[in-house]
């Protein structure tokens, strides 16, 4: 039902991302791409108690396109193919949810984030997943910095998909977080969750 088109979510779900909420501690480490259940009950503004049953909802089916992965870094590998500059990095999660009347709009937005993912700069590796029966999609990426994040969230497609959240979601909720070299090669959809669940979801994510 929801999964026309996997690997569309890593863009789409990037650009309805405003990624306002952020938690500075570090990520802990878990298996690469592990599935585990879905988001917790859901209260308050913009995607809460009314949208409570969808968070509620266990992912049993939840499905990864591909390992974390880019350039530069693949988990099935081991995590990065070379000396990395830096010792920290920061990962987004998202986790998006739309209906069938949104499909449409949703994935003309995606094709155009696509297009430009190609060429962003900062941006190490990303993966994508969803779950048909409960109607959600996920995304986590890795970055080289928050400066390189914002700066994609600010420009382009993502600017245009920001000023459109609603018209092409229908609730969500977006986080990102320090992790450190070994932390960025044990990332998991675990950890993302984990990280999602103490934010308030909301209609613009924020």
């Amino acid at each position: 039902m929801i999964q026309r088109s996997l690997h569309l979510f890593t863009g789409l779900c990037l650009v309805l991302a405003a990624c306002s909420d952020s938690d500075s501690s570090t990520g802990t480490g878990g298996t690469a791409g592990a599935g585990g259940t879905g988001g917790t009950g859901a209260a308050g503004g913009g995607g809460g108690s009314q949208y409570a049953a969808l968070y509620d909802c266990e992912e049993t089916a939840f499905a990864e396109a591909k390992p974390l992965s880019g350039p530069n870094f693949d988990l099935s590998m081991g995590g990065f193919l070379t000396e990395p500059a830096t010792d920290t990095f920061v990962v987004h999660a998202t986790q998006i949810y739309f209906t069938e009347e949104q499909y449409d709009p949703f994935y003309a937005m995606a094709g155009k984030v696509i297009g430009e993912l190609a060429s962003t700069e900062g941006l190490i590796a990303w993966t994508v997943g969803g779950d048909d029966a409960c109607g959600v999609a996920r995304t986590m990426g890795l970055w080289e910095s928050e400066e390189a994040l914002y700066k994609f969230i600010a420009t382009g497609a993502h600017a245009e998909a920001m000023a459109k959240t609603t018209e092409l979601s229908l609730t969500g909720r977006t986080t990102h977080f320090t992790v450190s070299k070994e932390e960025a090669e044990a990332l998991s959809w675990d950890v993302a969750r984990q990280k999602l669940e103490a934010i308030e979801p909301s209609a613009v994510y924020e």
